[in-house]
Formats: C-alpha cells, sequence, structure tokens
C-alpha cells in the first residue's frame, strides 16, 4: 500500500512532483508554500507559515554562496517570534543582521523531526 511505501509517504518523498517534502507540506499545511524573506530594522528574516500540529517540528535555516556547498546559517542574537493566525502560526525568523548581509547569497528551510 501507499503508506508502506517510502517514495510516496516518507517524509522526504514528493509523490505529487510540486518540488515540496512531505514533511514540509505537513508543516505548513500547504502543498506549495512559499516562505517570504523582508527587511525590516536592520534585519533579514523569513517569514514561514507553520500549522499548530507541527509545533514539535524544527524548522532550520540553511545558507550557501553557489547552490552547491550547504551550511547551517549562524543563529543571531535577535529572536524569533510567532505570529498566531487562526489554525496556523507564522514563524519570523532573523537571518541575517546589520552589516552581515552578502552582496548575494542562498537560503533554505529545513524541517527536522
Amino acid at each position: 500500500s501507499q503508506l508502506a511505501d517510502p517514495a510516496i509517504s516518507g517524509a522526504m518523498a514528493d509523490p505529487d512532483g510540486n518540488g515540496v517534502a512531505n514533511l514540509m507540506e505537513f508543516f505548513t499545511g500547504e502543498p506549495s508554500a512559499t516562505p517570504s524573506l523582508f527587511q525590516q530594522d536592520g534585519h533579514l528574516y523569513f517569514k514561514v507559515r507553520r500549522q499548530r500540529e507541527a509545533e514539535d517540528l524544527k524548522l532550520r535555516v540553511w545558507q550557501s554562496d553557489d547552490l552547491g556547498t550547504w551550511t547551517p546559517a549562524p543563529e543571531l542574537a535577535i529572536p524569533a517570534f510567532i505570529e498566531r493566525n487562526g489554525l496556523h502560526d507564522d514563524l519570523v525568523i532573523p537571518v541575517r543582521s546589520g552589516a552581515s548581509f552578502p552582496e548575494r547569497g542562498f537560503f533554505q528551510l529545513r524541517v527536522e523531526e
């Protein structure tokens, strides 16, 4: 059955082919949730939706200069915060602060159990 097939129901599987793994779809509660990146008060933030049933999962930000080598983004002294919105939360996560904005760079969000 499909539940026993990790290519269909596994955490990192993408059976609908939309480029978003099952675990991320569960985390956001949407099949193709798109996080936003915004700048405010000298800081760069990710804003991503999390459904309440996924509160036990961890979200990590990874960074790359070339899309080939990925490393965990350093944790900043600025705290992340949660905006409560009905049945889901919006997580607002700082990824850069002050003068640490690179000229270019890439970010990736990873959900971990």
